[in-house]
């Protein structure tokens, strides 16, 4: 074998390795930006919550074999919220930001990410489609929802939870609390450039895609001084929307963990007040005080 054989192949294996560890790296980042708190933790219900509303810790099975932890209260029959939490967040953390909507009669299915909490397997868009689906069909089969009275609701990156499910099996109506326009666009903004690009990818979660054939009742709320997800995201998430009954709620000097501060507000009474006489028309919503 030739001099300069040798050298071409052997330049050719130390790039294909070298191609194959900043694929890992890729991978590692989108892991990072989008899960970065899997971990196990037991699920523990506060016995006073648990007797208000009924609370259960509940297991549902995926098609891909793995377990969605999830948590279920109610205090009424006014429709299902499917919530999906923030990233840094487990169900042990949910249980009272969610409890205004059971205080106004609605059901609550939150759930734990693939890897996060008593849930099995490892985030990935293939794991999280499974259980999105599961979730759904434990919903409308199991506990007896129409879709016409399930909202779906997110936080953070827990509203591509939401849109894609929403995109998946169109629900009644859609909350979203700091949106994020897609994957690629979070990762850009914490790097300070486009390392998707750099690899030659898409954005696996692009909300802002999906949005723009969504068709249904939407509220967005986000704070201006979110440091986390920009405040245009939002903006932009709102914008995207084709449906016409839709509401973008600005909370001024709000940041990113600051935003379920403001659920006794009026702003936000009056804005779910409306939100919900429009997705659920017959469910006779009247906020809290």
């Amino acid at each position: 074998m030739s001099r300069s054989l040798q050298f071409v192949l052997i330049t050719i294996a130390a790039l294909a390795i070298l191609w194959m560890l900043l694929s890992i790296f890729f991978d590692f980042v989108v892991r990072m930006t989008m899960f970065p708190a899997v971990g196990f933790e037991s699920t523990e219900i506060d016995p006073a919550f648990r007797k208000a509303y009924a609370a259960e810790h509940i297991t549902i099975d995926t098609d891909a074999g793995d377990a969605v932890s999830a948590l279920y209260f109610t205090w009424g029959d006014r429709g299902l919220i499917l919530y999906f939490h923030g990233n840094g967040e487990r169900l042990n953390d949910v249980q009272y930001e969610m409890e205004t909507f059971a205080l106004e009669g609605f059901s609550v299915l939150a759930i734990d990410y693939p890897g996060y909490g008593e849930s099995t397997g490892v985030p990935s868009r293939e794991a999280n489609t499974a259980s999105l689906k599961a979730v759904y069909e434990y919903s409308t089969n199991t506990r007896k929802y129409d879709a016409e009275k399930i909202i779906c609701v997110g936080y953070s990156v827990g509203t591509a939870m939401a849109i894609a499910l929403a995109d998946m099996h169109p629900p009644a109506g859609i909350v979203l609390f700091a949106p994020f326009s897609s994957d690629r666009d979070m990762a850009a903004h914490i790097f300070w450039f486009d390392i998707y690009g750099l690899f030659f990818q898409s954005a696996h979660y692009s909300s802002i895609e999906i949005a723009e054939t969504l068709d249904m009742p939407v509220l967005v709320i986000h704070g201006t001084a979110d440091a986390t997800i920009p405040y245009g995201m939002g903006e932009a998430i709102f914008a995207a929307f084709e449906s016409t009954d839709k509401q973008f709620v600005s909370l001024p000097d709000t940041g990113h963990d600051d935003i379920f501060m403001h659920m006794g507000s009026t702003t936000l009474k009056d804005a779910f007040t409306a939100f919900f006489s429009v997705a659920i028309p017959d469910s006779h919503l009247v906020w809290n005080e």
